[in-house]
This record gives C-alpha cells, structure tokens and sequence, in this order.
C-alpha cells in the first residue's frame, strides 16, 4: 500500500478535505455504531500499520510545527541531558504557555531539533514519545486532535484516510 509521506502535500490535502474530515469525525462520535474500545483497536492496527512505512526523521513536521506543553519533570530530563541545571535550560529554551498553565519551547520549530533530529531524543517530553497519539484508549472523545494532526503529521493523515475508507 503506498502513503502520502510529503508533509507540504500532506498538509494541502488535509486542507482540501477539511469538511470531509470533519464530517467523518461527527460521524465516528455520533453515528458510527461501532464501541469505543473497537474504533480505538483500529486506531491503533492503522497506527502499527503506517508508522511502520514513514519514518518520521523525514519529515520531522511535529517538531517544525507544534509546540508540546512541557512538565517539569520533563524539563529535568532535557536540562540534565543537556548538562545544563534547570533554571539555565528554562532561561534557553522555555517559556510559559499561559494557555495551558504549563510550559513550551520559546521557539517554533523545536529548538532541540537539528538536521531533522531530536538532539535529546532519549529524554525527549512526554507529549513528544506519545505523538501522534493514535494509540491512545478512548481516542473517540478526543477526535479534535486527531482532526488538528491530519495537516501536520503523514501518519495521522494515512490513519485518518484507512478509516474513512474502512468504517464510511
């Protein structure tokens, strides 16, 4: 089966079938006769299915275009990756997301991300290990994301894409 992996076509396709998505988002939370736990087993076999096929060093978009909320643990991790204490890491690399009540990187992209790469992949936030977060339990009650992620992320949009041909 071949994917759409460019995220720049991704992103003008995800664009193109907002109304689509969007209507196969309502119909999946009101009208899909399908349990919760079901729709999430195939979230997650799509998700196994197309992660396998994309590699995301590639593409790097999350990393380019979001913006993850950070804890502080998370900002431990970073900052000791680093070499770097707390207060010198958040004084670099963070801000406050008033928002969210939380932390994010100052800057958009990622300014941990060089050539494409994670420069503290294994310490990398937690938000950042779960992304794109389609194997998540009870995925039905947080479709907005899923939604949001079609234009950003090729996985999510391949996913996105099974479903509606499988369940609409």
């Amino acid at each position: 089966m071949k994917f759409e992996i460019d995220s720049k076509r991704v992103e003008k396709l995800a664009t193109q079938k907002e109304d689509e998505n969007w209507k196969f988002r309502g119909y999946l939370k009101g009208w899909c006769d399908l349990p919760s736990k079901e729709i999430d087993a195939r979230f997650t076999y799509y998700y196994e299915m197309v992660s396998k096929e994309i590699d995301c060093t590639k593409c790097a978009n999350c990393c380019i275009k979001m913006q993850p909320l950070l804890s502080s643990k998370d900002i431990d991790a970073m900052a000791a990756h680093l070499g770097l204490s707390y207060s010198a890491f958040c004084d670099s690399y963070i801000i406050e997301d008033d928002e969210e009540d939380g932390f994010v990187f100052n800057t958009i992209p990622c300014p941990l991300l060089k050539d494409n790469l994670c420069t503290v992949y294994s310490s990398r936030p937690q938000e950042c290990r779960s992304y794109p977060h389609l194997d998540k339990k009870d995925r039905i009650f947080s479709m907005t994301t899923v939604f949001e992620n079609c234009s950003v992320c090729p996985i999510v949009y391949n996913v996105y894409e099974l479903l509606k041909k499988e369940l609409w």
